[in-house]
């Protein structure tokens, strides 16, 4: 059985239980692909993978597992170093750091209830994979929006902090998808049923 799922969604959400799962389903193989690109389901042999955003693909089925939080986030002594900002509009004198797929143009699109802004910024960072993100965010290289259920311990352990945590960028969905049929395998329905049990937890924990 192949699954594919993002890095930062693999190590925050899957690796604390997948060992769980392969010892009560001791028979199962599994080919587990940590990866940051879009993945073609069928061509490349996936029985199922884990994805952010809307399905663009009728062959295939897709299995909401919750929403996603996304806020943006500084470290303590970043913060210290430089003048608060109580508006989106003050955000621009902050070093940004980008991940490549999250945002678009450099644009920022805030949200707070009903109201948004959209902040225009030049990325000191842009990087492709959100571990590294979060950590030259710790290391307080800049700020960054980096989902709400990444970044619990850090908050807990005081090495990040919101900032502006009445704003963020709009919540998005994460699906399973897999290949119609797919889901009659017992082996396939059963890591889809563990995997949304995974992230029903997870994502109800956000801080």
């Amino acid at each position: 059985m192949r699954i594919g799922i993002s890095v930062g969604m693999g190590h925050e959400i899957l690796k604390p239980v997948l060992g769980k799962f392969m010892l009560q389903y001791p028979n199962i193989k599994l080919q587990l692909n940590l990866l940051n690109r879009r993945v073609d389901v069928i061509e490349e042999g996936f029985d199922l993978v884990i994805r952010i955003g809307e399905l663009d693909d009728s062959r295939l089925i897709a299995k909401r597992l919750g929403r996603i939080n996304r806020t943006l986030y500084a470290s303590p002594d970043y913060l210290t170093h430089h003048n608060p900002v109580t508006s989106p509009s003050q955000l621009t004198q902050y070093d940004f750091l980008f991940m490549n797929s999250a945002q678009n143009n450099n644009h920022l699109l805030l949200t707070s209830g009903k109201k948004q802004y959209d902040v225009q910024v030049i990325p000191k960072m842009e990087i492709d994979d959100f571990l590294i993100l979060k950590q030259m965010v710790i290391e307080g290289v800049g700020v960054a929006i980096i989902p709400d259920y990444m970044c619990q311990q850090a908050l807990h352990e005081k090495t990040l902090t919101r900032v502006l945590p009445n704003w963020g960028m709009p919540e998005i969905d994460v699906y399973a998808l897999y290949p119609k049929n797919r889901l009659n395998i017992p082996k396939v329905k059963a890591f889809m049923d563990f995997i949304q049990a995974a992230f029903i937890q997870k994502l109800k924990n956000n801080v």
